[in-house]
């Protein structure tokens, strides 16, 4: 090999916080090695907003990658199970841990906007319950930085087994005092008993029915119009509904829906018309009426039959022979 210059090589997956030795290896003409250098990795920190709006907390551990990092709201989260008198002023946070070796222990450094203080807890919700995971803290005397230590798979790892990733949906938190229910009330020494007012009768119910119908015309023609008329009344004390059917040849042609006051009449009205010839059967609840349609043009005389007409014209033709015999007779008698 005869060239000369810089050479780079990037790589990752390192540890933070971790020195790391090396050495250049030549192969070409013969194999040769550089001089021995190193480089201590920088501990990542990640930053998140907190849920409660109080400023930016950041997060680094001494192994593997923080994946994932999110601010959890308090109010998200149910109240079941939930110790008295614990709140999280700076909410809560969800992250996963990666990249480590299965059953790893990771410290995980957690600075927060704002000195917490001491003797403060440390609660997850995992799988449907509130867990304490206070023994998990470490540095926590009065200011705002906390360290957790976490196994991966123990107390804390949200899905329990030792894989690799730790899932970590938790927060730091502080206790107050539970205030004591307040006392109840003396009763004032001046109030008067007030006696329950007695029960009100009740009512009777709505009795609402159909009194009758009448149909205007009985007879009419084709396209003329026809009136319905029912006649509701209400024999009870309290007012009432009913819902009014008109079928016509058995079947519902309109309906209405009335409101009866106790003691009244309430008449329902419908207009109908017919395009076609026939006798047409009326039914509103029980009671029953009809009418008769005719084609256009037709009259009440053309009822008569075929041997009323043949009689009449018969009638008129003997009335007209009778005067003809009379003028005979008159002028025969003349001569």
């Amino acid at each position: 090999m005869n060239t000369t210059g810089h050479f780079s090589f990037a790589l990752g997956g390192l540890t933070p916080d971790t020195t790391y030795y090396f050495r250049a290896k030549a192969v070409g003409d013969g194999t040769s090695f550089g001089a021995e250098r190193n480089v201590t990795t920088s501990g990542a920190s990640y930053p998140v907003a907190t849920a409660t709006g109080t400023g930016t907390a950041t997060f680094s551990s001494d192994l593997g990658n923080i994946t994932d990092l999110t601010a959890v709201a308090e109010g998200t989260l149910p109240t079941a199970g939930k110790p008295d008198g614990v709140t999280f002023p700076h909410g809560l946070f969800s992250f996963n841990i990666t990249g480590i070796t299965v059953g790893s222990t990771v410290t995980v450094t957690i600075t927060l906007p704002s000195a917490i203080p001491a003797a403060a807890q440390y609660w997850k919700y995992q799988n449907g319950q509130w867990i304490d995971c206070t023994s998990l803290l470490g540095d926590d005397d009065d200011d705002n930085v906390l360290t957790l230590t976490i196994t991966d798979g123990g107390l804390g790892d949200a899905d329990g087994v030792a894989n690799g990733t730790i899932i970590d949906p938790g927060g730091p938190a502080v206790v107050g005092v539970v205030p004591p229910p307040p006392p109840p009330a003396p009763p004032t020494p001046s109030a008067r008993r007030v006696s329950p007012s007695p029960p009100q009768p009740q009512l009777p119910p709505a009795d609402v029915r159909l009194r009758s119908i009448s149909v205007s015309p009985s007879q009419t023609q084709t396209g003329q119009p026809v009136t319905i008329l029912a006649n509701m009344v209400n024999s009870g004390a309290s007012s009432g509904s009913y819902n009014v059917a008109l079928r016509i040849n058995g079947r519902v042609e309109q309906q209405r829906t009335i409101e009866v006051s106790p003691g009244a009449a309430y008449p329902v009205k419908f207009i109908v018309t017919k395009s076609q010839p026939g006798t047409y059967t009326v039914n509103i609840g029980d009671q029953k009426s009809s009418f008769i349609v005719t084609g256009a043009g037709s009259r009440l005389g053309e009822g008569m039959d075929e041997g009323l007409l043949l009689a009449v014209a018969i009638a008129a033709i003997a009335i007209l022979l009778g005067l003809l015999v009379v003028i005979a007779r008159r002028r025969i008698q003349g001569y």
